[in-house]
């Protein structure tokens, strides 16, 4: 307003203000032109609390974190160094506020820190950059030590020397104070306001590794796994008590803290949708997940608590921030510096430098020496956009694969085991973006380190991007090399439909390209899967071209690999005459290329031709050969094969101790070899030898050992073959139920490894083991199975030939469901004992004490009419003589001779060189011997004869008409045991 002063003089302004006044007001006299008012912010505001006990109604929830807890006690303990401690957290929402405030209120409970325990927030990472300043917390804190407001001095300085003062005060008088310096994004925010007293604590907060003198660091990563899940369960039933989702389940609830990365803000955030909607299926949340997003909750966030670290980064270094948004394109969950430098395309040691920044900044990690990014970090640092890096993905990717390429088709093993995860996951990613050549050659680098059965499914997947790559870049010959390495893994995976089809895809692909050695090469690989697949006779078309190719190339020692196969299919087609020939016409070519080692190996290959045709003179005298040669010539995987060739020969024979001294010595040359996969090799073979001659429990143990050893390298091919051939033994011993079980657990097998074709004739194995004991239901079912199989894996004819078979079934039998075992029994007769012994002494001491003949023959009918007795009494046949193996009929024959032979004789010279005294003697001695069978039948006869002869006009003729008889039941009723083994 216009007024004037006093009574006179020049008129003047006066400017009254007047009512409540906010912000500031300005006096000027003239004012010429635009205003401009520049005023200073007005200080943050700190906000400090007190630290409440654990045991306060105010205290929030805390899980899990004991190893840390613990530290922290330590440090803050009476008895501790005083140090200041910085809980370090690995990135923002890992719960390092939470960790910092639970172990305080837990020194409060203790009274540890009788004078104050004080929370501040510094705000070191506010959104608008408005962090706390150290001299702004003087006063707040001074007051919340007691001092009262009107002795707070205004100045700042002042109130740093009284705060100071204030501590050396409390600390004099035993009074120690807790300060909890919360969010503190550099260490000038603490430095001053760290105690000069070693009585008192200080916890210190951040994001950022910081230098503050006289401490110690702890840094967070998220939680584990179990404890994540039960923060997840309590922070539910926190706020609905009756909630019983994630207890009911549990798989779920570990999907869900996986999806949350375990970050304990993240499991917060989900646990207060699930309590805001208690409806709300984890399924559901499970996907949406996911789906990606950010994670938010009212003002909880977890993108907000990782872009106050990224926007400071942005400001500090935007060289780190653009290394951190590249590495969000790495394919894998960790990568090296050499990979980070690929990305990013500066010097390796201004990519450590950047890699050591975000690593400061926790947005990066360190996982085994390796640098790590955590999956919600990675979305969000891929979600943000920084200029000029427009093209610059597409090449940053090129480079890494360019790099890994390399180093794969360079590094050893070692180095490709810490790459795993990255490689496999590499090349999807490669297709995926248009990189087709890298994601082709790449796949076909990595396959060359996927050489274990276990990696079968990682290579087949592998092998179908490198056919679709080659394909969409149109580079023919890249192609056919990948349909050629997709058809050998999916036949090694037995997937033999799908491999056959592939590989006939490949032969006519290279024949379009006009190269004949690859030709050669994949008819070879083609009579392999089809040997494999049990597809001998095509196997043998394959191999027969192929060998040709070689032969018209030029290649002898290819071809003589080629004919090794072709002999091996031969023998199961049953024609031993070519496939010796195919042996000897492949040893001859490797002995013209100078490869000593495989002539001899074809050379036993040759003697195992002669032992399944039965010609075991000839096998034998070809593997004693070459035995012989290899041992002297020093090839010791020759002669270990030549070894087990000839004890799988006297295996089959039944000549036991030959047969443990070959195999024994073939074991020792395997050790020897130092070649691990040898003595599995040639063990299997020698253990099936021997189940022929071998008793039911023998038999079986021997096959049940071949399955566990297939299982135990993880060679499911070989478990499931082994399997079926234990089947097969254990239904033709009778021992149903144990046979059962076992081909049950082969067709679990074959259906594992998707293998159709077996599955559908193991499942018609089992439909024929149900009918021989006459369940016609499971059986009819099994066929149903086993036809839907066949018919899947293309085997129509044999799926018709089952369903034929099938309905010739007759109706109406018996099926009661069986309690499946996992035993079987063996009955085996007992012979000899101290009823042996006691006979044979009995006979010899009997001409020396004049013992009458009724003596012997009582002792022999004796004998024979207990075991007829126990016969009887359990009902126990003997088997029918004989073998059932084609390959055993000449060996078991020709000793059944030699033993008919050397009975005859013996009874001829007892009765000769004795009379009938001594003949009755001798028979005696044989039945206290056991002997049974047609020999028993005859023993018994003559000494029934004796008794008529010895006994005429006596009652004893009755008990020599009744001897035969005894010897006749003799034969049906051996005294038996029965043991067990565990099967399948």
């Amino acid at each position: 307003m216009t007024g004037k002063r006093g009574g006179g003089g020049d008129p003047h302004t006066v400017n009254i203000v007047s009512g409540n006044v906010f912000g500031s007001v300005i006096q000027a006299g003239t004012i010429s032109g635009g205003v401009h008012v520049h005023s200073g912010e007005p200080p943050v505001v700190p906000v400090v609390t007190s630290v409440v006990a654990r045991d306060s109604a105010s205290y929030e929830l805390f899980v899990g974190r004991a190893a840390q807890v613990e530290e922290l006690l330590a440090g803050m303990a009476p008895e501790g160094d005083g140090r200041a401690v910085v809980v370090s957290a690995g990135m923002g929402g890992v719960g390092k506020t939470a960790l910092a405030r639970h172990a305080a209120a837990i020194a409060v409970q203790r009274r540890w820190f009788t004078g104050a325990a004080v929370l501040v927030d510094l705000r070191g990472y506010d959104p608008d950059g408005r962090a706390v300043a150290s001299e702004d917390v003087f006063a707040p804190l001074l007051r919340m030590l007691g001092v009262e407001a009107k002795k707070v001095p205004e100045t700042r300085a002042e109130q740093a020397a009284v705060y100071h003062q204030t501590l050396d005060r409390m600390a004099r008088q035993g009074r120690r104070v807790l300060l909890v310096l919360d969010n503190a994004s550099s260490g000038d925010q603490v430095r001053n306001l760290l105690p000069r007293q070693s009585a008192h604590r200080v916890l210190v907060t951040t994001r950022d590794r910081m230098s503050v003198p006289g401490s110690r660091t702890l840094v967070l990563a998220e939680l584990p796994l179990g404890e994540a899940r039960v923060l997840l369960e309590e922070a539910v039933r926190e706020q609905l008590p009756e909630d019983t989702r994630i207890g009911d389940n549990p798989e779920l609830a570990d999907r869900l803290v996986r999806a949350c990365g375990a970050l304990p803000l993240a499991v917060r955030i989900v646990a207060a949708i699930l309590a805001d909607e208690p409806d709300l299926p984890l399924t559901t949340l499970v996907d949406e997940l996911r789906r990606g997003g950010d994670l938010r909750h009212g003002e909880l966030s977890v993108a907000g608590a990782f872009d106050a670290s990224w926007r400071r980064l942005l400001v500090r270094d935007p060289s780190a921030a653009r290394l951190g948004w590249l590495c969000t394109l790495h394919p894998g969950p960790v990568l090296d510096t050499e990979a980070a430098r690929a990305l990013d395309g500066r010097t390796e040691a201004e990519v450590r430098a950047g890699l050591r920044t975000l690593l400061q900044a926790h947005l990066l990690g360190r996982a085994e020496g390796r640098w790590q990014l955590h999956d919600l970090v990675r979305r969000h640092l891929a979600a943000q956009s920084l200029p000029g890096l427009a093209d610059e993905p597409a090449a940053a990717l090129a480079r890494l694969l360019e790099y890994y390429l390399e180093a794969a088709r360079t590094r050893d093993a070692q180095w490709f085991e810490r790459e795993r995860v990255n490689l496999l996951t590499a090349v999807p990613v490669a297709a995926a973006a248009g990189q087709d050549r890298l994601a082709a050659e790449l796949a076909a680098a990595v396959c060359t380190f996927l050489t274990e059965p276990s990696d079968l499914p990682a290579r087949i997947l592998l092998c179908l991007h490198e056919v679709d790559a080659a394909g969409r870049f149109a580079d023919a010959r890249r192609r056919a090399e990948a349909l050629e390495r997709l058809g050998m893994s999916l036949t090694a995976a037995a997937r033999f439909s799908e491999g056959l089809s592939v590989l006939r895809q490949s032969l006519e692909l290279w024949r379009a390209i006009g190269d004949e050695e690859q030709v050669a090469d994949v008819l070879h690989f083609l009579g392999r899967a089809l040997t494999r697949a049990k597809r001998f006779q095509q196997a043998v078309s394959a191999f027969r071209e192929s060998a040709q190719q070689y032969r018209a190339l030029g290649s002898p020692l290819r071809e003589a690999a080629v004919l090794d196969d072709l002999a091996l299919a031969l023998i199961n087609l049953r024609q031993p005459d070519e496939a010796l020939a195919a042996a000897n016409r492949s040893a001859e070519l490797y002995a013209a290329g100078g490869d000593r080692c495989s002539e001899l190996n074809l050379r036993v290959t040759a003697a195992a031709i002669h032992t399944t045709a039965g010609h075991y003179h000839e096998a034998v005298s070809a593997a004693e050969a070459v035995a012989w040669l290899a041992r002297d010539e020093g090839h010791i995987e020759a002669e270990a094969r030549a070894c087990s060739q000839l004890a799988i020969i006297y295996g089959q024979t039944g000549q036991q101790r030959r047969y443990i001294t070959y195999r024994n010595r073939a074991l020792q040359l395997c050790q020897q070899s130092g070649d691990e996969s040898l003595e599995p090799a040639l063990m299997i073979p020698m253990l099936i030898a021997v189940t022929a001659l071998a008793n039911d429990v023998d038999a079986a143990a021997a096959i049940q050992q071949e399955v566990d050893y297939h299982r135990s390298v993880g060679n499911m091919n070989g478990e499931g073959d082994a399997l079926h051939r234990l089947g097969l033994l254990l239904s033709d011993r009778t021992q149903h139920s144990a046979a059962y079980q076992v081909h049950q657990k082969a067709v679990e097998v074959w259906r594992e490894l998707g293998n159709r074709h077996r599955e559908g004739t193991e499942l018609a194995t089992l439909a024929r083991a149900y009918a021989a004991v006459n369940r016609m239901t499971a059986a009819r079912r099994t066929v149903d199975e086993a036809v839907e199989a066949l018919t899947d894996s293309s085997a129509v004819d044999e799926a018709e030939e089952l369903r034929d078979w099938a309905e010739k079934l007759p109706a109406g039998s018996v099926d009661e469901p069986e309690k499946l075992l996992n035993v079987t029994t063996v009955t085996r007769e007992k012979r000899g004992g101290c009823v042996q012994l006691l006979t044979i002494v009995g006979v010899v001491v009997a001409p020396v004490v004049g013992a009458p003949w009724w003596m012997l023959a009582g002792w022999a009918l004796l004998l024979g009419g207990l075991r007829t007795a126990r016969a009887l009494a359990t009902g126990q046949r003997r088997p029918a003589s004989g073998v059932d193996e084609p390959m055993l009929e000449e060996a078991f024959s020709q000793f059944k001779g030699c033993v008919s032979v050397f009975f005859a004789a013996g009874l001829a010279l007892a009765y000769f060189a004795g009379g009938p005294w001594w003949l009755l003697a001798a028979c005696t001695v044989l039945a206290g011997c056991w002997v049974s069978g047609k020999h028993g039948a005859v023993v018994f006869l003559l000494i029934g004869v004796l008794v008529v002869h010895f006994g005429w006009g006596t009652w004893w003729v009755a008990a020599g008409l009744v001897a035969p008889l005894l010897g006749y039941r003799n034969t049906m009723g051996p005294a038996v045991e029965t043991r067990t083994v565990e099967v399948g």
